[in-house]
């Protein structure tokens, strides 16, 4: 199969977009040739079989450019595929739609968000079919809609081979990764600390993980500090910035558990990466309440709730490393039968010839 694949980033320095580098590489192990346009691009060996076109975001094109380039690959890129996977954004399947139409050719789009807009709708619209993590993940109802789960690399993403808990003895570390945004509620782990009970915060932290882009999230960054002085947890939150895709599993190996308050609605991959290392969880997102449903009382709590978020870190805290690590090898089973990559690009070719 000769397959064309369009996204946003090609760059393994990218810290929210190197992962796509694993989805190219798991599809062109599994076809003959794969050409991917995408809108920036960064230095990076491709495989063999593997030829990348950039809308030359990384030199300055501006955005009239990036479309005329984009339509002009579309053009002569569809003529010699079997199929075109739009990944990502809405947009890619829209610009591209009508070269797949006018030569037959099956299009296949990535969605992962809980909004429901009229780029989405038209992309529903002009795709043969809709791949999605979950079904929190697409919320129109159509047949054209399939769930397959997200896509860690679980070869990558492990726990640790060794861990000596007893040097971490009266230490706890909560992490957080993704972009420094409101949407993702940290100022609901900074009220839990606070809140946590005298004998919990003694050598516990709270590392973000993730750089702020927009001057809206700097604003973001700026407030977090602001009221973790506030409520008097200064000295337990970290701001460690971006982590590069290809190093962030040893940030997950050397954490204790991991807390998600995001409220965006969708299955967030980076808890899933969590997971897939070994790592206990704590959500408040109702995409993982099926999922977490087991441990209902131990990783689940109320949106916005920082008493009920306080609460199950105590609970996590209190845990001995074994029953923690056993845990996480459970919640690890649940990635690697569910959302592993290699499972998922299988699933996304199968698409192309239902």
């Amino acid at each position: 199969m000769k397959l064309l694949m369009i996204t946003r980033k090609i760059d393994p320095a990218d810290p929210r977009a190197s992962f796509t580098i694993g989805w190219v590489e798991a599809l062109a192990a599994r076809v003959e040739q794969l050409n991917v346009i995408c809108q920036e691009r960064g230095a990076w060996t491709a495989p063999a079989n593997v030829r990348v076109y950039s809308l030359g975001k990384e030199i300055g094109a501006g955005k009239l450019r990036q479309l005329w380039r984009l339509l002009r690959f579309c053009q002569s890129l569809t003529r010699e595929v079997d199929g075109v996977f739009c990944h990502q954004n809405p947009i890619y399947t829209i610009l591209v739609a009508p070269w797949a139409k006018l030569r037959h050719k099956r299009l296949i789009a990535w969605y992962t968000h809980k909004s429901v807009d009229l780029k989405m709708r038209l992309m529903h619209r002009f795709a043969d079919g809709v791949l999605t993590a979950s079904p929190e993940s697409f919320r129109l109802q159509s047949k054209k809609v399939w769930i397959v789960g997200h896509g860690i690399d679980t070869e990558i993403f492990t726990p640790a081979l060794s861990r000596d808990d007893s040097s971490r003895s009266g230490r706890f570390r909560l992490i957080a990764v993704g972009r420094l945004s409101p949407v993702k509620r940290y100022e609901v782990v900074i009220a839990a600390l606070a809140v946590l009970p005298a004998e919990d915060r003694a050598g516990l932290t709270f590392t973000i993980v993730g750089d702020p882009g927009l001057s809206e999230q700097r604003s973001y960054r700026d407030k977090l500090r602001r009221l973790a002085r506030e409520r008097q947890v200064e000295s337990m939150v970290q701001f460690l910035g971006g982590v590069p895709h290809e190093k962030i599993w040893a940030t997950y190996q050397e954490a204790d558990a991991f807390v998600h308050t995001s409220e965006t609605g969708s299955i967030d991959k980076v808890v899933l990466e969590a997971m897939a290392c070994g790592l206990p969880v704590v959500s408040s997102s109702e995409a993982f309440r099926a999922m977490l449903a087991p441990w209902r009382q131990l990783l689940v709590f109320e949106p916005a709730s920082a008493y009920e978020l306080a609460e199950r870190v105590s609970q996590l805290r209190r845990l001995t490393p074994t029953e923690r690590r056993e845990l996480g090898s459970r919640l690890r089973e649940i990635v690697v039968r569910q959302h592993n990559l290699a499972t998922l690009a299988v699933r996304i070719l199968k698409a192309f010839s239902v």
